[in-house]
C-alpha cells in the first residue's frame, strides 16, 4: 500500500506492517492507522509514528530501549490483549 507522509514523501508499506489503534490515540481517537517509520541515520532509535490517513499527522517516538536497555514496560493483561501478545517482550 501506498501512503503520503509527513517527512518521507510517498512510502510504500506492507498491509501488515500497519499499527492499528482500536481506540485511536489519546486527543487523536478518530486517528485509528498508522506507520512506524525509522529515521535515515538514527539506527531505529529515532522514529516517526505517521497517520496512514492524515498525512500531515506524524509524531516523532523514540525506541526507550536506546536509552536504557533494562526499560521493562509492565502492562496489564487488556494491554496486552489488545496488542495480541501474551508478554511485553513480544513488543520489543
Amino acid at each position: 500500500m501506498k501512503f503520503e507522509t509527513k517527512y518521507f514523501g510517498t512510502v510504500e508499506v506492507p498491509p501488515d506492517e500497519v499499527i492499528t489503534f482500536p481506540n485511536g490515540l489519546f486527543g487523536f481517537e478518530e486517528e485509528r492507522s498508522f506507520l512506524l517509520l525509522p529515521f535515515a541515520g538514527s539506527d531505529g532509535n529515532m522514529l516517526c509514528l505517521q497517520s496512514a490517513a492524515t498525512p500531515s499527522l506524524a509524531f516523532i517516538a523514540m525506541n526507550p530501549f536506546s536509552l536504557d536497555p533494562t526499560y521493562a514496560p509492565v502492562l496489564t493483561p487488556e494491554e496486552l490483549k489488545l496488542m495480541e501478545v501474551e508478554t511485553s517482550q513480544e513488543l520489543c
